[in-house]
């Protein structure tokens, strides 16, 4: 029994590194075939593609910084890539390779050296280009936030907090800004997935028709339960509610990424120290965890309506009743 757990655990690690091996090959061929014609948009794709894959090739660098400074990307990643690939062809005892001089040049050219290219380099390069919106111009979400004018974050910054501010204090009233944590849930769902679709490494993601669906239909129905749920305010109350109800339901949307990695993240922290109750120096791990839910529990659980009788039960009990359905449509017709 014991040869045959090992021998199905063997081979499916042979048939998972056949697997992996066999999709590298194909970016690289990908790459390499559209460098070799020109088409250098698609060749920096399938270039990033293969680094990411934690290749250390000279001239995979060599030729994905190439491509990104025909296509006039971000310069960031093509001193980057230059920087690397001299750095590893001297780290191979490579220094004869045609591309190790055109790199040399590339630093003359544009006014670089690779002295400061060490393995922390390298790995923080590959972290900054996974968070890439666009294997085009590899323009970051965090550079692309800096690269915004101080005036107009400022704005954006005022203007989020201001509505999520406001949404906060209303949601203790009449105001139903999140409907139950189900719909709460609609928006995490939501959020993961506009972030999948603003980073270039989840093309399953993107070209996926049914992530697509799952993310549509997550933000009908939010929007659909926020208007059903402040319906029966006053007017115009209700309209303003309603708007302020997706205004703020963007706004989760966009952080719901940054709540799940904190959440995540507070699993990790601390340094592993099996002298303390939860295994960490100083229950640091507890602590963080702690601080985390209770920081999510003051910013977001009061935007979440739980009643047991909510308006949306009350409209629909009220339509349910024979009585009061007849007197309302009365009612509308004599106005």
């Amino acid at each position: 029994m014991k040869i045959k757990k090992v021998f199905l655990l063997l081979m499916s690690f042979f048939c998972c590194q056949s697997f992996f091996c066999k999709v590298f090959k194909s970016n690289l061929e990908l790459a390499n075939k559209y460098y070799d014609a020109d088409d250098y948009e698609n060749a920096s794709k399938y270039f990033r593609k293969v680094i990411l894959s934690d290749v250390a090739d000279p001239v995979v660098f060599y030729r994905f910084g190439y491509s990104f400074e025909n296509i006039n990307a971000n310069k960031k990643f093509v001193i980057g890539s230059y920087k690397i690939s001299a750095y590893l062809f001297e780290e191979n005892n490579n220094v004869e390779n045609k591309y190790y001089q055109a790199a040399l040049n590339k630093e003359q050219q544009l006014g670089f050296n690779h002295a400061d290219v060490n393995s922390s380099y390298i790995k923080n390069f590959k972290k900054d280009l996974k968070w890439s919106i666009r294997s085009g111009s590899a323009t970051t979400i965090v550079e692309y936030w800096k690269g915004l004018d101080k005036k107009i974050k400022i704005i954006v910054i005022v203007i989020a907090v201001l509505i999520y501010a406001v949404a906060w204090f209303l949601s203790f009233g009449e105001c139903v800004i999140v409907y139950t944590w189900w719909d709460m849930f609609l928006l995490i769902v939501a959020g993961g997935l506009f972030y999948g679709y603003c980073n270039s490494s989840f093309d399953e993601i993107k070209n996926s028709p049914v992530c697509l669906a799952v993310f549509l239909c997550a933000i009908i129905i939010s929007l659909i339960i926020s208007f059903i749920a402040n319906i029966s305010s006053p007017f115009p109350c209700n309209i303003l509610y309603f708007i302020l109800s997706i205004f703020t339901k963007i706004i989760l949307i966009l952080i719901a990424p940054l709540i799940l990695f904190s959440v995540l993240s507070s699993f990790g922290s601390g340094d592993k120290d099996r002298r303390y109750k939860d295994g960490t120096r100083n229950n640091k791990k507890t602590s963080t965890v702690v601080a985390v839910f209770l920081l999510i529990g003051l910013l977001v659980k009061p935007l979440v309506k739980t009643s047991s009788k909510s308006k949306i039960s009350k409209i629909i009990d009220d339509f349910g009743d024979a009585d009061y359905t007849s007197n309302y449509f009365r009612n509308q017709n004599r106005r």
